[in-house]
Order: structure tokens, then C-alpha cells, then sequence
């Protein structure tokens, strides 16, 4: 890894400005109100949960894998089980 690089940093930012898109609308409205970042919101939730997400996998392959020269690859959300909470994928992605 190149010195003051963040492996990753640009789909694991990615996929949580999608998250948020796609799934945080309510978020959104309450960090508008408040004047505040939809992300504090997400970073709390994503708090309430103990490092490992309680199995939660995230393969973070989204945009396909540059590293590997595959296009193709693809991302996966693996052990994702009835017990998962919104933080639960937050803290994942």
C-alpha cells in the first residue's frame, strides 16, 4: 500500500453515498432537519454494533476489481441473516 493511500477508500465511499441513496431517505430528511450530515446518523447506527457486524461479510466488489483486472467481479453481502439491523450493513459496508 502506498504511504497515506486507503485501500479501497474509493468504493467503500461508494457504496455508502449509495447506501445512503438508496436506503436512507428518512435519515436524510432527519439530518436536514437537524442541520446536520445524513453520514453522523449512519456513523451512529453503525456504532450501536460490535466490530464484526455479527458475521456480516462484505465482498466489496461493486464497480468490478481493478486490482485483479476483473470487470466482472462482483460484490457480496455474505451471512446476511433476519438478526441483521440496518447498522449491521452499515458497519459492513
Amino acid at each position: 500500500v502506498v504511504r497515506g493511500w486507503v485501500p479501497f477508500g474509493l468504493v467503500e465511499g461508494g457504496l455508502l453515498r449509495w447506501f445512503r441513496d438508496e436506503f436512507g431517505h428518512a435519515e436524510r430528511q432527519k439530518a436536514e432537519k437537524r442541520g446536520m450530515s445524513p453520514y453522523k446518523i449512519m456513523d451512529d447506527e453503525a456504532e450501536s454494533v460490535p466490530p464484526g457486524s455479527g458475521g456480516l461479510i462484505l465482498l466489496p466488489y461493486f464497480i468490478g476489481e481493478r486490482t485483479l483486472g476483473s470487470p466482472y467481479a462482483r460484490g457480496v453481502l455474505f451471512g446476511l441473516t433476519l438478526a441483521h439491523q440496518r447498522g449491521h450493513v452499515i458497519r459492513a459496508l
